[in-house]
């Protein structure tokens, strides 16, 4: 039962820190296009992509922390600027645990042991904590949205105040004030976002395995804090544009809230 648990928590853990990532040399590349893009021709293209509004699947989830590994078949759900659900799920009809991001919250429960841990959105503006509180839910949906992202925005827009250039077959946007990098290959795909969160604390999403309609089929989160390394794969294998899972950032009635000091404490002990 609590490796279940330890997977949900380890899964949040992640994509929150994912909202922070350090400079690396990107492996992904284009696919031998010309990068003959302005920014501004850039954005105008980038801009008129129409993403799909719905996406549901199926896959699992591989987590990793140094040479251990362990994976679970989960359920996806997103809608567009408005939610994503993560569900985990050992046996199809058995939802183990579940994390639900809203526009306004985050919600992690542990079905088996019904227990939950919830945070809202941190007035502080994004990444206005060093912890796993107080971070603005709308940068977790930007990274499962493979949308760029700053420490205050989302979307598209934040693109303009970055400085772009080539490097290694991809278009690169940064911003070196904030330690954010965000690259895109010749098809205007991102393929890899990077944040400086502090020192000796890395993370990045990689996207892979682009679907026809541009939806990733893989994404690849890695963090480095100091000298240990933890990674999730999300791949799915089945996709549908009909949700019909919604998300829900109300705790269960009974169930029992875990604090942040003993969410942190389990992920210590994992």
């Amino acid at each position: 039962m609590r490796k279940h648990t330890a997977l949900v928590a380890v899964v949040l853990a992640l994509l929150l820190s994912a909202c922070g990532v350090t400079r690396r040399q990107s492996t992904s590349g284009g696919e031998g296009g010309s990068l003959s893009l302005s920014k501004s021709a850039f954005l105008h293209q980038y801009s008129a992509k129409e993403p799909p509004a719905e996406v549901q699947g199926t896959g699992r989830v591989f987590l990793r922390k140094g040479s251990e590994s362990t994976r679970v078949p989960v359920s996806y759900s997103m809608v567009r600027d408005r939610s994503v659900v993560l569900s985990v799920r050992p046996l199809p009809f058995v939802e183990a645990g579940r994390v639900d991001v809203t526009n306004d919250a985050i919600l992690v429960q542990d079905r088996m042991n019904k227990r939950y841990f919830r945070t809202s959105l941190s007035r502080r503006g994004l990444l206005g904590v060093a912890d796993l509180a107080g971070i603005d839910p709308a940068v977790l949906r930007a990274v499962a949205q493979n949308e760029p992202f700053t420490k205050r925005e989302t979307g598209v827009e934040v693109l303009r105040s970055m400085r772009m250039h080539t490097e290694g077959g991809l278009y690169v946007f940064e911003n070196k004030r904030e330690g954010i990098r965000h690259e895109y290959d010749d098809r205007l795909r991102l393929v890899h976002s990077i944040v400086e969160v502090g020192v000796g604390r890395v993370a990045e999403v990689r996207y892979e395995d682009f679907s026809d309609t541009g939806v990733p089929m893989t994404t690849i989160l890695e963090v480095t804090d100091i000298d240990k390394v933890y990674g999730a794969e999300l791949r799915l294998n089945s996709l549908g544009d009909k949700v019909t899972t919604q998300a829900n950032t109300t705790p269960p009635e009974r169930y029992r809230e875990v604090s942040l000091k003993e969410l942190t404490e389990l992920l210590k002990s994992l």
